[in-house]
């Protein structure tokens, strides 16, 4: 086996490693619709606050797929967007437009 052989190795697991993290980004987001599922059932400030808590554990890892060069630049705002998306549906069935972060 050649030095090209082994780079073209290591280049086909890097890039096998890069789809499995993309394919983890469609695992985090099946595990935020399953949070928003639940906390919709309460729907109300209380279960707001306590989902977009759940979304600041899971952006930093999400950031570091993106850091990584796993997800472009778009899916990661569009992750971003999708969350931001059903913060605000949640709010709206909770029939409240603003919450106090005061004592976050």
């Amino acid at each position: 086996m050649n030095e090209e052989d082994v780079e073209m190795g290591n280049m086909e697991n890097m890039e096998k490693r890069i789809e499995e993290l993309r394919e983890e980004l469609e695992e985090v987001k099946k595990m935020v619709l399953k949070w928003f599922e639940g906390y919709k059932e309460w729907a109300d400030e209380m279960a707001v606050e306590m989902f977009v808590d759940d979304l600041d554990v899971v952006d930093p890892y999400v950031r570091r797929l993106y850091d990584l060069g796993a997800i472009s630049r778009d899916e990661y705002f569009q992750f971003l967007a999708f969350c931001d998306n059903l913060v605000d549906e949640l709010k709206k069935l909770a029939g409240i437009e603003t919450i106090d972060w005061r004592f976050r």
